[in-house]
C-alpha cells in the first residue's frame, strides 16, 4: 500500500466552483436555465427556485463537504470560541475584499444617472451579514441586469450552518447520530410537501432578512446535515466502490422525476462525493497541492462574467463565457488564496494541508483528520 495524500477535498471544491461558472454561464448569456444541460434533462422544477442544474449540484456538494468538516471542526475544537474564531478567520476575509471588488465594479460600470457607491449603512450592514449590497441599476443590457454577484447567496446560510453546528455541540446532540437523521428526515419530508403543495412559503421580512429564506433552506440544510451525518459515523461507513456506483445510478435514475431529486440527492449524492473524497482515484490530480482556491474562484467569478457579458455585447455564447470566465476566476481566487485567505489561517491548519497518509481501496472515514476545515 502507497504512501498517499489523504484525500481530494480541494480538488473536488476547486472542480465544482469551476462547475458553478459552467452553469452561470447560462443564464448570465442567455437569460434563463431553461438550455442549460441538466435543466434541460431534469423535471420541470414544481416550485420556482427549484431548478435542478449542474450549478445546484455544485452548491449542494460545498454543503456536503462543509457539513462533514465543520463537523469535524467543532469535535477536535477545544473550545467553542476557538471554533467561531476559526469560522470567522475562514470566511469573512476572502468575502470582505471580494465585496470590495464588487463596490469597485459598481463604481465603474452602474448604469448613467444611478448612484454609484452603496450606501455606507448598505454595505456595512449587508457585509455585516454576509450578503452583497443591494445595487441600483446596473449592467442594464446584460439578459441578467441589476445582479453584481448572484453566487453570494448561499454565504449567509453557510454561516449560519455553521452556529447550528455549535447549537448541537454544545447541546451534546452530535454525540448521537439519531437527531443529525431525524432532521434531514424530517427537512427532506418538508421539502416534498411544499413541492407537492406548490406553496412558496413566506416568512417575516426581519426573520428572512436575519436568517434567509425558508425554502432555500429547505434546498441547502438536508446537504449539510447528509455531511454532518457522515462526520459522525465515521467508524461505522465503508466506501466501497460498489456501493459508489449504485448511488451513481440512483442519481440518474432520479433526475428526470420530480420529488425523487429531494430525497436521492442528499443520501446517496452524498455518499458518492464522500467516496471520491476518499478514493485513490482522484488524488494523482492533486488541485490543492499549492492551496484551497476554491473559495475565491467562487466569490469572483459571477462579477467577472457580468463583466465579459457587458464588454462583449450579449455576443458571447455559454460556452465562450465559460472558457473566457473560468481562467480569471480561477486566477482571482489564487489572488485571494494567497494575498487574503491564507494570512487567516492557523499554522495547524496548513501543517493539516501537507499531511500523507495510506490510503486504502476501501477505505473506511475514520480515523479522519482534514487538510483545511472549510470551503
Amino acid at each position: 500500500m502507497r504512501d498517499r495524500r489523504r484525500n481530494s477535498f480541494d480538488s473536488l471544491r476547486l472542480l465544482f466552483a469551476i462547475l458553478v461558472i459552467f452553469s452561470h454561464s447560462y443564464p448570465l448569456t442567455l437569460g434563463d436555465n431553461a438550455r442549460e444541460p441538466l435543466a434541460r434533462l431534469a423535471a420541470k422544477p414544481l416550485v420556482p427556485g427549484d431548478e435542478l442544474t449542474f450549478g445546484a449540484i455544485a452548491v449542494w456538494a460545498f454543503f456536503v463537504l462543509s457539513g462533514f468538516l465543520i463537523t469535524k471542526s467543532w469535535l477536535r475544537s477545544s473550545t467553542p470560541w476557538s471554533y467561531l474564531r476559526k469560522r470567522f478567520r475562514r470566511i469573512y476575509p476572502g468575502f470582505l475584499v471580494a465585496v470590495v471588488f464588487c463596490v469597485l465594479v459598481q463604481v465603474g460600470f452602474a448604469d448613467p444617472g444611478t448612484p454609484r457607491f452603496p450606501g455606507v449603512w448598505n454595505l456595512v450592514w449587508n457585509s455585516v451579514r454576509l450578503e452583497i449590497f443591494d445595487t441600483p441599476s446596473l449592467f442594464g443590457s446584460n439578459p441578467l441586469p441589476n445582479i453584481i454577484n448572484g453566487s453570494l447567496w448561499s454565504i449567509p446560510y453557510e454561516f449560519w450552518c455553521y452556529v447550528g453546528v455549535l447549537i448541537l455541540g454544545l447541546a451534546g446532540l452530535l454525540k448521537t447520530r439519531r437527531w443529525v437523521v431525524m432532521l434531514l428526515v424530517g427537512i427532506i419530508a418538508v421539502h416534498i410537501w411544499i413541492s407537492y403543495r406548490r406553496w412558496l412559503p413566506v416568512g417575516s421580512h426581519l426573520v428572512g432578512d436575519t436568517f434567509g429564506y425558508p425554502l432555500n433552506w429547505m434546498r441547502v440544510m438536508p446537504f449539510f446535515l447528509a455531511g454532518m451525518f457522515f462526520a459522525t459515523a465515521e467508524d461505522r461507513v465503508r466506501l466501497r466502490p460498489s456501493y459508489a456506483v449504485t448511488c451513481a445510478v440512483l442519481l440518474g435514475l432520479a433526475t428526470p422525476f420530480p420529488y425523487l431529486p429531494h430525497i436521492v440527492y442528499p443520501v446517496f449524492g452524498s455518499y458518492l462525493l464522500l467516496y471520491l473524497a476518499f478514493s485513490p482515484t482522484l488524488l494523482p490530480l492533486n488541485l490543492g497541492r499549492w492551496g484551497d482556491f476554491s473559495y475565491g474562484t467562487y466569490l469572483y467569478a459571477f462579477p467577472i462574467q457580468q463583466l465579459l457579458v457587458h464588454r462583449f455585447q450579449g455576443l458571447l455564447t455559454p460556452v465562450e463565457l465559460f472558457l473566457l470566465a473560468t481562467p480569471l476566476a480561477v486566477g482571482a481566487g489564487t489572488l485571494s488564496w494567497f494575498v487574503v485567505e491564507r494570512r487567516f489561517l492557523s499554522r495547524e491548519s496548513e501543517r493539516k494541508h501537507e499531511q500523507r497518509v495510506d490510503v486504502s481501496a476501501e477505505p473506511v472515514l475514520a480515523p479522519i483528520s482534514v487538510q483545511r476545515e472549510l470551503l
